[in-house]
């Protein structure tokens, strides 16, 4: 775990052939520390495309909604999973402000933008429960982000309810199973951007989805499409596929913790894992949109056990 990077660009960064030519970008990405399910699959999923991790947390040791947090077993994951020391210690104050958790969390995350100054290009923010399905593919569209010009990329992600055996979750869906990308906000910003909430940001975006018109239904069907990837090249979001133990804690801490009533959600997400079949046959039948953090039209999918690595 060192200080932020001194070496001249030129002599670092990560690098794609694309448009016939070789691109160097100088790439960092921050980590907001407090869950640990996926925290050793996240951070290996982009290691090697990075040249810093920045790794905050709160040095009260609690979370943006005041509630404890155990670090120890956290930061001795980011040990073990530094080889090269990339890692960048952030201990800052989290949690004392009176603003809307959401808000709390904008702050923090813009402090992990900020720490890297102009020592990077662009700068990662993937969250501890999203693992990179494709690791260089992802870097083939960065790279095109860059060269087209664009502040930010939006890569789809697909959303991960339960996990129902072996190599089997329910996934979130289209109301008639159709596989859909989510966007929580941009997975990569500039150096210096700043974000306005969460991970949202008024920038130039490039804009990456499962085909050549927009997959998610939060979106209009003309949203642009810059391009297309595999959905098996998605960043696989690991939402609620923890115990329920776990599933109730991180209710306690999320920036949505106030949203919406979380043990109504869980309830009602313990009932779907233990029915998958009858989850994923209902699904054309419900009307309602998905309430923040829970989606409501799901199917069954795979994911390969080479991301899951051995779960949470």
């Amino acid at each position: 775990m060192n200080d932020l990077p001194t070496t001249p660009a030129a002599d670092r960064g990560a690098s794609v052939p694309s448009s016939g030519t070789a691109r160097h970008l100088r790439i960092g990405a921050y980590v907001l520390l407090a869950d640990p399910a996926f925290l050793a699959q996240s951070i290996r999923s982009y290691y090697d495309l990075v040249d810093r991790i920045v790794v905050l947390y709160d040095e009260a040791g609690l979370s943006w909604s005041r509630q404890p947090l155990v670090l120890e077993p956290l930061l001795s994951v980011v040990e073990e999973v530094d080889v090269d020391g990339k890692v960048v210690l952030v201990p800052g104050d989290f949690h004392s402000s009176d603003a809307e958790l959401l808000v709390i969390e904008t702050a923090e995350r813009n402090v992990g933008i900020a720490t890297f100054g102009q020592e990077v290009d662009w700068v990662l923010q993937i969250d501890t429960d999203e693992v990179l399905g494709n690791p260089p593919r992802f870097l083939e569209s960065l790279v095109r982000a860059d060269e087209a010009g664009k502040d930010a990329l939006d890569y789809p992600a697909r959303w991960l309810y339960g996990h129902v055996g072996g190599d089997r979750y329910l996934e979130r869906c289209r109301r008639l199973w159709g596989i859909t990308a989510g966007y929580p906000g941009p997975v990569a910003v500039r150096a210096g951007t700043t974000l306005t909430l969460a991970r949202q940001c008024k920038v130039p975006t490039w804009h990456v989805d499962f085909g050549p018109r927009n997959t998610d239904p939060a979106h209009s069907r003309d949203t642009r499409v810059d391009e297309q990837v595999r959905p098996e090249d998605t960043i696989w979001h690991f939402s609620w596929i923890r115990s329920e133990t776990d599933m109730r804690a991180k209710s306690l801490t999320s920036g949505h913790a106030h949203e919406i009533d979380w043990h109504r959600e869980i309830d009602r997400w313990v009932s779907r894992c233990r029915h998958p079949h009858l989850t994923t046959l209902l699904t054309p039948m419900r009307r309602s949109p998905d309430v923040v953090g829970a989606p409501t039209w799901l199917r069954s999918t795979r994911v390969p056990v080479a991301v899951t690595g051995n779960g949470p």
